[in-house]
């Protein structure tokens, strides 16, 4: 760029003015060339570390649906509503497509694809016990809603943990980059800030170093000029700043493409306004902008931030700097104002600390120690189930502190945290009194790039303790009062069984040889007498029978259902004619049980049948097969059951009826239950289509692996 010629002073060279230009041109430039390489490089780790919190967030959106999956698959298998199955298919497709989305979000990560392969397929794995499930419980059409098949938690819960395991390893994984990559961002963050600084301090010295020596040979308007040329050229390439020059009034009179890309003003739209612009409505009626120019004319110097507005009216944090512009005669020419957008940096900060806040809300108690064991986090939750107070707890050796007792010994669990990363168990510690804590206690291990850390957190189970306790002596109270009351009634209905043979021996007696003596009124009160004998025999003899069933069984045999029907239906054969009853019975299969107690199964519900079928009765007697069961079904068209009462009839002595409608013990259908569910079955009571009761119930195909006794439900039994 020529010189112009104008006076100089003889003693000042005019080769010296040319050397501080090129100085200053060659500063400028190696400015904006390390600016330009840290710039290029912040963004590339701003990008990897964004990378990081959308797989992290992918993970979260796979355990949310992988949890609202189960939720309505179990909600529609007890209700049966046709709603919560398309809740269920829609919510599996929308997982699939996140476990899709996850590992196309990890392809660039070797181990990490291998760990969302892993993920992907235990996943799917539990989708596909979920289906099997689903199938299971909905295969009977004329059953009621069934829930959960024997044995599916546990298969579940098994699959939910390898799940959960890949899970965990993923997001470890991850969290472990995003750490990394968080510090390699914060590092090319100061480094832009260290050359931007360090650059525009030093280019600004070596201007005023060169205004000052031109200012004495150049007039006053050509020295101008040439410095805002410079400054021109000094902030032009900067595009995270905006750098701009304001008059004396605050209109802007320079703009560069940092200050275009912050704000979305382009050049010709807003050189000539005043920066107010750029304020809020609230600040503009308060005079904000005039204040802060006042404020750095008369401090030299002016830091600021707060929202500030942009073209489209959408609002961002800024962080602003403004400096006064005096020439050489000390004359106000004007601001020199610089802007950085720093909303994505608070939104980080804020959410770093809302996660502090959260860990402090957590009513566990939540620490960090590093490799030798001292204590780096102590959260609220730990200050009040242990009661030291944070600064007391920090740089101690958490296990001297909490004097922790180990379930097994200290190095089998830290050689477990350190082969699969995590540590789960019951621990005991002691608290600032010296009381016992019991504690069950989760140990992550984080791995970073300097020193190693492990997360612990620890939920008192003291309550949970007592309860157990409490629990296993009621549960050893109760077990032995229920052998002996069925010992009692045992013995009871047995020894009960010869007094009331005599008593009804001789009310006979005496209705045979004297009731032609009695009046009308002592024959009625002799037949009372005489039938509540039989009653109380029928109900002994059937208090009996229910005792028994709680003896230790012989092991069950291969027997002909048809056979078995056909000794009850022998069994009840003058009433059946009596009553001239139509019994139809299909084709059934070969099961496998106890001889007598399926015989007197089938016999209780004929019997049932019949007594709740007026006039002629019509019983039908059938069977399918259900997966792994023999559904059994026993049908009459008589006076029915209300939905209300479908599961009292089972308990023993409950009656639905006055005893002078129907005679019965109350006692009939709690045998059934009792059998069936002692040979691992269930049983259940529904509507007949028409009018009347139709009883279901299921024998496993194949036979029980144990006794009977083992197999015996802890329900109440009943009948109708």
């Amino acid at each position: 760029m020529p010189v112009p010629a104008i006076e100089r002073r003889r003693s000042f060279p005019q080769g010296r003015i040319l050397t501080l230009m090129l100085v200053v041109a060659v500063g400028m430039a190696a400015i904006v060339v390390l600016y330009t390489k840290n710039n290029h490089a912040l963004e590339d780790a701003q990008g990897w570390e964004h990378h990081s919190y959308l797989v992290l967030q992918s993970l979260d959106n796979i355990d949310r649906d992988l949890h609202r999956a189960l939720e309505t698959e179990h909600r529609y298998i007890r209700t049966g509503q046709a709603a919560d199955l398309r809740r269920y298919q829609i919510t599996k497709q929308v997982l699939l497509q996140d476990l899709k989305a996850s590992q196309s979000l990890v392809a660039d990560n070797r181990s990490q694809v291998r760990r969302a392969t892993g993920l992907a397929t235990a996943t799917e794995a539990v989708i596909a016990a979920l289906d099997a499930e689903l199938r299971r419980a909905t295969a009977t059409p004329h059953a009621p809603p069934n829930d959960v098949s024997a044995g599916f938690w546990s298969h579940l819960l098994d699959l939910l943990q390898r799940q959960q395991e890949r899970a965990t390893a993923m997001q470890l994984e991850e969290d472990q980059l995003l750490a990394r990559r968080t510090q390699t961002t914060g590092v090319r963050l100061r480094h832009l800030h260290y050359w931007f600084d360090s650059g525009i301090a030093l280019n600004l010295a070596l201007l005023a170093w060169l205004a000052a020596e031109v200012r004495r040979r150049f007039q006053a308007a050509r020295r101008l000029s040439v410095s805002e040329e410079r400054f021109r050229l000094l902030v032009e390439g900067v595009r995270d700043y905006a750098i701009l020059q304001l008059d004396q009034e605050g209109r802007v009179v320079s703009w560069n493409k940092g200050a275009e890309r912050i704000t979305g003003y382009t050049a010709p739209q807003i050189l000539g306004r005043n920066f107010a612009v750029f304020y809020t409505e609230a600040d503009r009626a308060q005079g904000k902008p005039q204040q802060e120019l006042r404020a750095a004319l008369e401090g030299g110097r002016l830091e600021d931030a707060g929202m500030r507005v942009r073209a489209d009216g959408s609002s961002f944090q800024a962080e602003t700097i403004i400096t006064p512009l005096h020439n050489e005669k000390g004359e106000l020419r004007g601001f020199a104002k610089i802007t950085r957008d720093v909303t994505a940096e608070r939104n980080h900060r804020q959410v770093l600390e809302e996660r502090s806040l959260l860990l402090d809300l957590a009513p566990a108690a939540i620490l960090v120690r590093d490799g030798e064991g001292h204590i780096t986090y102590w959260n609220r939750g730990a200050e009040q189930l242990y009661g030291w107070t944070r600064s007391e707890a920090l740089g101690k050796v958490s296990h001297e502190l909490l004097q922790t007792v180990f379930p097994v010994p200290l190095e089998g669990i830290e050689r477990e945290l350190r082969e699969a990363g995590r540590w789960n168990g019951e621990l005991r510690h002691r608290d600032r009194t010296g009381n016992e804590v019991p504690v069950l206690s989760r140990w992550r291990l984080h791995l970073t790039g300097q020193q190693d850390s492990v997360l612990e957190v620890n939920a008192d189970i003291s309550e949970r303790k007592h309860y157990e306790d409490t629990l296993l002596r009621q549960s050893e109270e109760l077990e032995r009062s229920n052998q002996e009351l069925e010992r009692f009634a045992f013995l009871a209905s047995h020894d009960l069984q010869e007094p009331l043979r005599m008593i009804a021996s001789y009310t006979e007696l005496l209705s045979e040889r004297y009731g032609s003596q009695l009046d009308e009124r002592g024959r009625r009160y002799l037949h009372y007498a005489t039938g509540g004998a039989h009653r109380m025999r029928l109900l002994i003899e059937n208090l009996l029978t229910y005792s028994r069933l709680n003896a230790p069984r012989k092991q069950l045999r291969q027997l002909s259902a048809k056979a078995l029907v056909a000794e009850a239906l022998d069994n009840q054969r003058s009433e059946l004619e009596s009553r001239e009853a139509d019994v139809d019975v299909a084709p059934l299969p070969e099961i496998y049980g106890v001889e007598s107690d399926l015989v007197q199964l089938f016999q209780n519900l004929i019997s049932n049948a019949l007594k709740f079928s007026p006039g002629r009765p019509r019983i039908e007697l059938g069977c399918t097969q259900v997966e792994n069961h023999w559904l059994f079904c026993c049908r009459d068209h008589g006076i029915g059951i209300e939905p209300r009462f479908r599961e009292k009839v089972f308990e023993i002595f409950q009656r639905l009826n006055a005893r002078q409608e129907f005679e019965g013990t109350g006692i009939g259908l709690a045998i059934c239950r009792k059998i069936v569910e002692s040979h691992g079955g269930r049983i259940w009571a529904d509507e007949t289509p028409g009018g009347g009761a139709s009883f279901y119930f299921t024998i496993p195909v194949q036979p029980l692996q144990q006794d009977v006794h083992a197999n015996q439900s802890q329900h109440p039994a009943g009948g109708r």
